[in-house]
């Protein structure tokens, strides 16, 4: 008989919740939404270059803006961010920001210290506050403007609209 009534007012304040919800109009736009440059938008990159040097051999890391979200895969896991982690910021001035990001968890043991080059690619893609597009290159660099990843445009991908 308890659980029955707890029951009915889980039930009640949830329909509570979602009246009120839709009262208060449409929901909010994810920041990057609004602000993600076009230059960024629809664009996917390989990576060439970690912390000035190159990835290993037989190893890949990308990255893919989509409006709003971006992700991409590495040789043994795959990362992102969306709806339910968060969102990144970036601006036609070159700020950038990633305010939480989510990595699957797979142990590759193959090539030797591919957890690490992963592992200190996500390190260096969420600590990132600026970027830039030069040609078909996009470097990202640190709060210090410091390059720390360097990527080439794919092929396919689309152009920035100033090319």
């Amino acid at each position: 008989m308890r659980s029955g009534r707890s029951l009915r007012l889980f039930h009640i304040g949830a329909v509570v919740a979602l009246l009120l919800g839709a009262c208060g109009g449409p929901a909010p736009t994810p920041t990057a939404t609004a602000g993600t440059p076009l230059a960024l938008l629809g664009t996917t990159w390989t990576l060439t270059e970690l912390h000035g040097e190159p990835l290993m051999a037989d190893t890949s890391i990308t990255l893919a803006f989509t409006s709003g979200y971006l992700g991409g895969r590495m040789t043994c896991n795959q990362y992102g961010n969306g709806p339910d982690s968060g969102d990144f910021t970036a601006t036609d001035a070159g700020d950038f920001q990633i305010n939480l990001l989510a990595v699957t968890v797979q142990l590759c043991t193959e090539p030797a210290g591919l957890m690490e080059q992963e592992e200190a690619y996500i390190t260096a893609l969420q600590a990132a506050k600026h970027y830039a597009i030069t040609g078909d290159v996009l470097a990202l660099s640190d709060a210090d403007g410091q390059v720390t990843l360097t990527y080439a445009r794919q092929a396919g991908a689309l152009p920035t609209p100033s090319e």
